[in-house]
């Protein structure tokens, strides 16, 4: 009978015999889905659904002869449940913190849509969820690149194949994917404690984890010198901690966000007049003094996209252009100003604008306000960072609350 052809990577290859087709199976390269084809056939089909073939492949063959550094790789041990429990939690936590920082990162500075959605609450723990698949390809690229992943590599653990090979980034990539399934049921808690606890009887009475043993896949074990499981255990420690501390800052965060999200809006009275006006809950407030012992009212945005400097700084008999061109002049090294601004007349009062850019921070843009009120200089500057179309608009809202706490106010009609 002629050779089987098999689908790999969306060609055909072949002819090959059922010898190999075993061992394709067997070090992940195919899989029971593979559709094969031989001579005589109709149609290309499953692998699984061939039979006779079916049986044949999915047989353990007997070891091939071994030389001296396989026999080695066979001598090793199957890896314990605890060490590859603590190794893989530690590849996925900092894996799972690089992909969601810089995804984070992206998809705030791109979508106003995604900043509201962050406010929400259980956001983090719904995203960090979304980023696992990634990061568990973040995962099989290390070990792709470095032949190993840092916390196996430690903890003198390695994946491979039934022959001691290394696994190409295909096979670890399905790996992977196995994983996330059988091993950690989706990142989702309660599936996640019972699919590692099935996976942690299987490894006590001495079988591979399921995702491993399908596909004839091996994570062996080599003795690891006490510098290597020193130097893990303080790093494993430091990510505990981290992770630690950044779930307190997101607590902090979700706290805040139900606070706004319940209040919406407070009244903030101004010190210096003494004037009322409702700010949104999402702007909090710190009251500072600046070198000069002016005080000062900052305003930050809930997620850090909008920061807003209000106050006022008494000047006597210096008129609004020369207070500007001090301003620009004091502020240069901090702010990158478009010009030197414009003066006009606004409800009989003189007013002085300039935009810009903040440096350091791409992207964000930056915009000055000076109203002249006899002697007093009232002061207003806004920092907006991407996406503009979610940190614009509320801080467009929260200037026109801020002036109304200073403009004279028209007197109401009495009745």
């Amino acid at each position: 009978m002629n050779g089987w052809w098999y689908i790999r990577d969306d060609e055909r290859v072949g002819p090959v015999g059922v010898d190999t087709l075993q061992q394709l199976y067997h070090e992940g390269l195919i899989d029971a889905a593979s559709m094969v084809w031989q001579e005589g056939m109709d149609q290309w089909v499953p692998l699984d659904e061939v039979p006779g073939l079916k049986e044949a492949v999915h047989a353990v063959p007997p070891p091939a002869p071994l030389g001296r550094d396989d026999e080695a790789r066979h001598a090793l041990p199957l890896a314990g449940r605890w060490p590859r429990f603590l190794a893989r939690a530690f590849d996925l936590w900092w894996a799972s913190l690089a992909v969601s920082a810089s995804l984070g990162f992206l998809l705030s500075r791109m979508f106003a849509g995604f900043v509201e959605w962050m406010n929400g609450p259980l956001s983090a723990e719904l995203f960090m969820l979304a980023c696992l698949p990634l990061a568990l390809a973040l995962d099989a690229v290390i070990y792709s690149v470095l032949g190993n992943t840092p916390g196996k590599a430690l903890l003198g653990l390695r994946v491979t194949s039934v022959r001691g090979e290394l696994l190409p980034l295909d096979a670890y990539l399905r790996r992977n994917l196995r994983l996330w399934m059988a091993g950690l049921g989706f990142g989702i808690p309660p599936v996640s404690l019972l699919t590692m606890a099935r996976q942690s009887n299987r490894l006590v009475k001495g079988l591979q984890a399921s995702y491993d043993e399908a596909a004839g896949h091996r994570v062996h074990a080599r003795a690891a010198g006490i510098g290597r499981r020193a130097a893990f255990g303080v790093l494993f420690c430091v990510s505990v901690a981290s992770l630690a501390g950044l779930r307190y800052m997101e607590l902090e965060r979700d706290r805040q966000r139900v606070e706004a999200a319940a209040q919406k809006f407070y009244v903030w009275t101004n010190p210096e007049t003494e004037q009322n006006v409702i700010v949104d809950a999402r702007w909090r407030l710190e009251a500072q003094t600046n070198d000069y012992g002016t005080r000062l009212f900052v305003f930050s945005e809930l997620t850090g996209r909008g920061q807003i400097i209000f106050g006022p700084e008494d000047v006597p008999n210096v008129d609004l252009p020369d207070y500007a061109n001090a301003f620009l002049q004091s502020m240069r090294s901090r702010m990158q100003f478009n010009g030197r601004g414009r003066f006009f007349e606004e409800d009989g009062l003189p007013v002085w604008e300039v935009e810009g850019t903040m440096p350091g921070k791409k992207g964000s843009v930056l915009s000055v306000r000076v109203i002249q009120l006899d002697d007093v200089f009232w002061r207003l500057i806004v920092v907006n960072q991407p996406p503009l179309d979610y940190s614009a608009p509320l801080a467009d809202t929260m200037k026109k609350s801020l002036w109304n706490s200073v403009l004279p106010q028209e007197p109401r009609p009495t009745t």
